[in-house]
């Protein structure tokens, strides 16, 4: 998951390369990156209120990684512009069918076939013969 991550590390502002893996722009490392990408386009939201809910929202703060108590660093409207613009929905789409196919493998679910409903690229899971629901 996290190397699909780092295909959307935004480019360095001097240098040559992708941002830190660890730390990516000033103030945003890759989980954060998912919890906020994933908010954006799940809610279909703007920047402001990404900002809004990262630096006001206690659960989503808990989730970024700081304390109940911890105030931290506010994030920046342009730190959110510069890490989630590369988060997209076709990203969102990759790790998506990674933690589908991984809950598949733990659920002993490791055969698929097309389904007619689904688009073509898309798979459906079929349970091993004599294995309970």
């Amino acid at each position: 998951m996290f190397a699909i991550l780092a295909q959307v590390l935004a480019p360095r502002t001097e240098g040559e390369g992708a941002v830190s893996a660890e730390t990516g722009r000033p103030g945003m490392e890759q989980w954060k990156i998912l919890v906020l990408g994933t908010l954006r386009l799940g809610l279909n939201a703007d920047y402001d209120r990404i900002q809004e809910l990262a630096n006001q929202h206690a659960t989503i703060r808990q989730m970024l990684g700081h304390g109940l108590w911890d105030e931290g660093e506010p994030y920046a409207l342009q730190t959110l512009r510069d890490n989630l613009r590369l988060f997209t929905p076709e990203v969102l789409d990759q790790i998506n069918q990674v933690v589908v196919a991984a809950g598949h493998n733990l659920a002993g679910w490791p055969r698929v076939i097309a389904h007619p409903r689904l688009p073509q690229n898309r798979t459906c899971p079929i349970r091993a013969s004599g294995s309970s629901a």
